[in-house]
């Protein structure tokens, strides 16, 4: 099994959780004050939830990596496992893509590696190694992100 398998095991997850990235508004909130103070509050929150979801997400992710399905799930975890589906996209679509002809970035996965080794890894082992840094990161930090303290602000008149 190739990179181009993987991602699309992974993009049909994803698809399945489209209306999860409307965690987001929620966190919006913090500008108005009224669930969190601060935008570092909202930013440790978030973390926090994280955090606290976890392990539940690590054993989901092994139990899909075996056998396709997901345990029940709360909304929460759901947002938390949109993101790690998403973070293991962009990795393994980055692999899939960056192939020269001169040999390879990334060579295709061994044969003797199971696509559920594949899927355990870049869904767990990736996450804590660097996607949820990169995906946190990307929230935080992007320009008109949900705390970007710019991001209300109304376009200038012409």
């Amino acid at each position: 099994m190739g990179w181009p398998e993987i991602l699309s095991i992974l993009e049909g997850e994803l698809d399945k959780l489209a209306d999860c990235p409307e965690r987001l508004k929620s966190l919006k909130d913090w500008k108005d004050g009224e669930q969190f103070p601060t935008r570092e509050a909202a930013i440790n929150a978030m973390k926090f939830d994280e955090s606290a979801n976890q392990r539940t997400l690590d054993r989901a992710c092994v139990e899909f990596a075996g056998g396709r399905t997901w345990p029940t799930l709360t909304r929460e975890q759901m947002y938390w496992l949109y993101a790690r589906l998403y973070a293991a996209r962009v990795l393994v679509k980055f692999a899939a893509d960056s192939k020269r002809t001169k040999g390879y970035v990334f060579p295709d996965p061994d044969e003797a590696v199971s696509e559920n080794s594949i899927l355990e890894h870049v869904l767990v082992r990736y996450w804590h190694f660097l996607g949820k840094h990169e995906f946190l990161g990307s929230l935080i930090f992007a320009p008109m992100g949900p705390f970007d303290p710019l991001a209300d602000l109304p376009e200038p008149e012409i």
